[in-house]
C-alpha cells in the first residue's frame, strides 16, 4: 500500500528539482546525410550485447555506431571525440544497420521496423607524422 504522507526525513533525501550533472542544452545531433553515399555495416544484437534489462547496452551501441566508419579512417586516424544520442532499444537477434556519412554523422537503425536506436557524431584526427596509430585506430 502506498504511503499517503511521506515523512519529512524521507522527502529531504531527494530534491523535487534535482540538479543536472552537466550544465548543457544537449542539442539534437544531425541526421546522416544520405546524399553523401554513406558507408554501412550490418550486424546483429548478440546476447553479450545486452544489459541487465535485456536491451542493447550503451557500450555495444557505441561499438555498433563506429562499425560503419571506413577502414582507412580507422587505420590512419584517432578518434578524437564522440557524441551519442540513445533513442531506442535493441533486443537479442535484432538485425541492425550502422551508417556513417562523410561528415562522420552516425545512425544505428533496427532493420525490422526502421527505428533509429542511436545517433552519433565522431571527430577523427591524423596523428603527427612519425607517431604510430594504435591497432584499431583508437
Amino acid at each position: 500500500r502506498p504511503i499517503r504522507r511521506m515523512p519529512e526525513s524521507v522527502r529531504g533525501l531527494h530534491p523535487e528539482t534535482p540538479r543536472r550533472a552537466l550544465d548543457d542544452a544537449f542539442r539534437r545531433l544531425p541526421l546522416v546525410d544520405e546524399d553523401s553515399e554513406p558507408s554501412t555495416a550490418s550486424l546483429r544484437v548478440r546476447r553479450s550485447d545486452l544489459d541487465l534489462t535485456g536491451h542493447l547496452n550503451h557500450v555495444a551501441s557505441i561499438a555498433a555506431l563506429l562499425e560503419a566508419v571506413p577502414a582507412e579512417v580507422v587505420k590512419a586516424c584517432r578518434l578524437q571525440s564522440l557524441e551519442v544520442e540513445f533513442k531506442g532499444e535493441g533486443h537479442v537477434g535484432d538485425p541492425l544497420t550502422s551508417i556513417c556519412d562523410s561528415g562522420y554523422h552516425h545512425s544505428l537503425v533496427r532493420r525490422g521496423d526502421g527505428k533509429e536506436i542511436a545517433r552519433g557524431r565522431s571527430r577523427w584526427t591524423r596523428p603527427p607524422t612519425g607517431t604510430a596509430v594504435p591497432p584499431g585506430g583508437r
